[in-house]
Parts: C-alpha cells; structure tokens; sequence
C-alpha cells in the first residue's frame, strides 16, 4: 500500500479501515474544529503578556474592562444558539426547505438580540453618571458591540 496525500487522508480519516463515510466525517469535523478551539485558547497566552508590556497595566485593565462588556454583549446575542441550533441542524439537514427556515429565524432573532444590545450600549453610553463613575470609553465600548454583533452572527455552530 503506497502512502501518498491521498491514501494517507483517507487512512486517517478512517475511510480505509472500514470506517463509513459519516463517521470518517465526523472525525474530520470534530478534528478541526477541536483545533481551531485550541488555537483560541492557547493565543492569548502569548498575545496578552506582550499587550501588557506594550501597553502598560493601567490601558489593558481599561481596554479588559471594555473587552468584558462585550462578551456580556456577546452572551446576549448568542443566547444559547451554540448549543440548540447545532441539535436543529443536525436535525433538518436533510430538508433544504426547513434548514433554511430555521437559520432565517435564528438569523432574525439574533438581529433583534443585537438591537436591544445596541440600546443597552447607548444608554450606558448617554448616561454620564455611569460612564465617569466605571471610566467607560464610549468608542471602546462601541468598537466591542459591534465585535460582539459580528462574532455572534458568525454561523460557527452550523458547520
């Protein structure tokens, strides 16, 4: 048996040894995905000491501050789609009709999560009180909701 690109793949995904199709793509799904989380987990292990020596203590505490209030922003919006959507896509796959349907309501959900996220954001922004007393930054804080907007509408659950 000649181990070239192609058998090689194959091989290791399982299609060789007798394994299904399915599964054999399942592995290959559940390998990469698995390696992209461990890629997010492991960069700002090295990104953030450089930002802290870069940037000095007192701005990576402002900009982590700011940082936080978009993960809450992003918590929002996502609502538990993660989870659920990927149960219902596995579910409907095999109906285009109902898959579609599906996403435009998850997609119309989201897009009203992200309304009420923005009017959250401008009243914390519009009220002088707030911002002065925790420090908020009005352009950090409106930069992290629209990255929370655009993390969220990222469909990484339906692959």
């Amino acid at each position: 048996m000649v181990f070239g690109p192609t058998n090689l793949t194959r091989r290791l995904c399982g299609v060789v040894i007798g394994m299904s199709k399915n599964k054999a793509q399942l592995i290959k799904n559940f390998t990469f995905l698995s390696l992209i989380n461990l890629i997010n987990l492991i960069t700002p292990l090295a990104v953030i000491p450089w930002l802290i020596y870069q940037l000095g203590l007192p701005v990576y505490g402002m900009i982590a501050f700011h940082q936080y209030f978009g993960q809450f922003f992003v918590t929002l919006i996502d609502f538990g789609f993660p989870i659920y959507a990927v149960n219902e896509v596995a579910r409907r796959r095999k109906s285009k009709k109902d898959l579609t349907r599906f996403l435009y309501g998850v997609y119309f959900i989201k897009l009203f999560l992200s309304l009420i996220a923005v009017m959250v954001a401008i009243s914390i922004i519009a009220s002088n009180q707030v911002s002065t007393a925790f420090g908020i930054s009005s352009v950090l804080l409106a930069g992290f909701v629209v990255n929370a907007i655009l993390t969220s509408l990222y469909p990484s659950w339906f692959f």
